[in-house]
């Protein structure tokens, strides 16, 4: 789900920032796929009207897991009637299925998960078990 702004110029920037990870718009499409919601849906859910949506999906993302992420919260809200608690539910579901797409990526490429089974050699297995 792409966020749309009825306006040609605005609607390219938000495709292109919507690529990007720093900005909101990126965050927010992602939300709004893996539920399978649109943008009325997101704006029903954030208490906000499209155009304090395309606002928020304009606004520079709150860095997760560091020491500025409640002012950052607070910075992004302040420009939308977006209540803080409604903007860091979205952000920790959306960080969390990063982190398992993450993980996921790790398992499908073989590396990560079979590390300490693939401690020996391939020619000490061929050998057979040291007694």
């Amino acid at each position: 789900m792409k966020i749309r702004a009825n306006d040609k110029a605005l609607d390219r920037f938000l495709e292109r920032v919507s690529s990007d990870d720093m900005f909101m718009a990126s965050t927010l499409s992602s939300y709004c796929s893996s539920n399978k919601m649109t943008q009325e849906q997101l704006c029903k859910q954030l208490e906000c009207t499209h155009e304090e949506l395309i606002q928020l999906a304009l606004c520079r993302r709150p860095r997760p897991n560091t020491d500025v992420f409640k002012r950052e919260v607070e910075q992004v809200t302040r420009h939308t009637s977006v209540k803080p608690i409604l903007l860091v539910r979205l952000l920790r579901e959306v960080a969390a299925l990063e982190s398992l797409r993450g993980v996921s990526e790790i398992g499908d490429s073989g590396h990560g998960f079979l590390a300490a089974a693939r401690d020996r050699d391939e020619t000490e297995a061929d050998e057979g078990p040291e007694e």
